[in-house]
């Protein structure tokens, strides 16, 4: 209170002239702050970089007979201009590819980039020649980097302002002798992170991989059931998954997510046990894949009122053991 009285008596003896020259002092500060805050210079908010390939993926199933084939997608700028390389990579003694973009299929260099202007689109053309026979039944991968450069780079020294994430369209060559794809799915590892107990507070997820033990490559689909006490039921769908011949993937419930777990909802699960079930589908076989596991949640309430049992028990019997003698 004494300094608020202190402050006042000050502001009270100034005179007119100091007093409109602090006020222009703040005004002038306020005024920067916002600017600062609220320009375009502020390129940790602008400059989205957002290329959209619209098939990601495609797969072919060939024989000994394969000699060629072609393939189309669209790239969409869905941000700011941008220059895109389109670098293939592939088996280069097997196939030639090579790329083009609109009707008249202009050829495109790894090297030179293409001007993408926003909400523009363009049509790319990816050739496949095959230079002999594929030598093994297995998938043959040719995958198209896609690379972005901002073409209005910003003034800052952080680094993350430039960072795009890795963009790919892949063409699956699947080479099968019989017409018959051979992938071997199996669910190697399901359980929960936080292991058969797990308390309340902490966040709760699912580890789930699967392996492919074939040469092919699977798709796989499905959910995860939750249960639990008082007639608790959840479902998650996982989000569908591609995995090679001879590897192995963690399965996931969100998009573009970099935890390899499949989070479970956050807040709802109370003390209880828990049972989960997963239901996987592969694509190409149309095999279902199933897996079961169960965990116990403990809120930090139950295990204090656990310990203080505990200790309550010790020190009964130490009191009775002592007062024995």
């Amino acid at each position: 209170m004494m300094h608020i009285m202190r402050y006042m008596s000050y502001y009270s003896m100034m005179s007119r002239s100091q007093f409109l020259s602090l006020h222009r002092t703040l005004c002038i500060f306020v005024s920067f702050f916002l600017w600062l805050h609220t320009s375009p210079l502020n390129f940790a908010e602008s400059h989205p970089y957002r290329i959209i390939v619209s098939k990601p993926l495609d797969r072919y199933i060939i024989n000994s007979t394969f000699t060629g084939l072609q393939n189309t997608f669209i790239l969409q700028n869905a941000g700011d201009p941008v220059y895109v390389f389109l670098e293939p990579r592939y088996e280069k003694e097997l196939v030639a590819v090579n790329l083009f973009e609109g009707t008249n299929l202009n050829a495109i260099s790894s090297k030179k980039p293409m001007l993408m202007l926003s909400s523009e689109t363009k049509n790319i053309s990816l050739e496949i020649a095959a230079l002999q026979m594929f030598p093994e039944d297995r998938d043959y991968l040719i995958d198209v980097e896609i690379r972005v450069e901002p073409i209005y780079k910003p003034q800052s020294d952080e680094p993350s302002v430039y960072l795009v994430p890795q963009i790919h369209k892949f063409v699956v060559l699947s080479h099968t002798k019989e017409d018959f794809l051979n992938v071997d799915p199996k669910i190697a590892l399901f359980q929960n992170t936080g292991g058969p107990f797990a308390i309340s507070t902490q966040d709760q997820s699912i580890v789930a991989i699967v392996q492919n033990r074939g040469n092919h490559l699977m798709v796989i689909e499905g959910n995860v059931a939750i249960e639990g006490p008082n007639g608790y039921s959840q479902n998650l769908v996982i989000q569908p998954a591609y995995v090679f011949g001879q590897r192995q993937i963690n399965l996931t419930t969100l998009k573009n997510d970099s935890t390899n777990v499949i989070t479970l909802p956050k807040n709802t699960l109370k003390t209880g046990r828990y049972q989960a079930t997963i239901n996987l589908f592969v694509g190409d076989r149309f095999e279902q894949l199933y897996a079961q596991t169960t965990f116990w949640i403990v809120s930090t309430s139950f295990i204090g009122v656990l310990m203080l049992i505990c200790f309550g028990m010790i020190g009964g019997v130490l009191f009775t053991a002592f007062s024995r003698r």
